[in-house]
């Protein structure tokens, strides 16, 4: 990671991020703008915020993520970025709590095991085509944040977040 400079004045001009990407373009915050923000979904019978919260540690890996858009979206997090941790394929789903980047992505241990439900038989330890991120628990919301309640807000506020455009990706930014 680092900073990259700008040659002609020797200044810092942006964080560089995963993949290649500055920090202050189009799509990117400002440096100095604090962490970034995302949306981590899990189902909760599988994985809670609970799970998460009674951690001996409070951290958990984020392993099995099998979809490219989010191993992608996962490889550009930060320590210190933040996410909104959802509840899906539940009763209610919802926004329930909060976690933030203590481990940047690493290869994801559980493509690589036979007898794991998420190996992946194409996937090599050499070039990896899994990661996973390791976050800590920060909090449970004290009112979750339902999908139905989020979807009010869709035409307004929320228009761009990704979870009403794109609902079924299990990381978003």
């Amino acid at each position: 990671r680092g900073r990259t400079k700008d040659t002609d004045k020797g200044k810092p001009v942006g964080k560089k991020r995963a993949g290649g990407t500055k920090a202050g373009g189009d799509n990117e915050p400002a440096v100095g703008c604090g962490p970034q923000w995302w949306l981590v979904k899990s189902e909760p019978d599988e994985y809670s915020i609970e799970t998460l919260r009674d951690a001996s540690d409070r951290r958990g890996f984020w392993d099995g993520v099998r979809n490219f858009q989010a191993r992608n979206l996962m490889l550009q997090m930060n320590v210190g970025d933040l996410a909104f941790f959802y509840h899906s394929s539940c009763k209610v789903p919802a926004i329930v709590g909060v976690c933030k980047v203590v481990e940047t992505a690493k290869p994801d241990p559980t493509a690589f095991d036979p007898k794991h439900k998420y190996y992946d038989e194409k996937s090599d330890p050499d070039k990896p085509r899994w990661f996973g991120v390791t976050f800590e628990y920060v909090r449970t919301l004290k009112r979750q944040l339902t999908l139905t309640e989020l979807k009010t807000h869709k035409d307004g506020e929320l228009s761009e977040l990704t979870l009403l455009r794109v609902p079924r990706l299990s990381v978003q930014r």
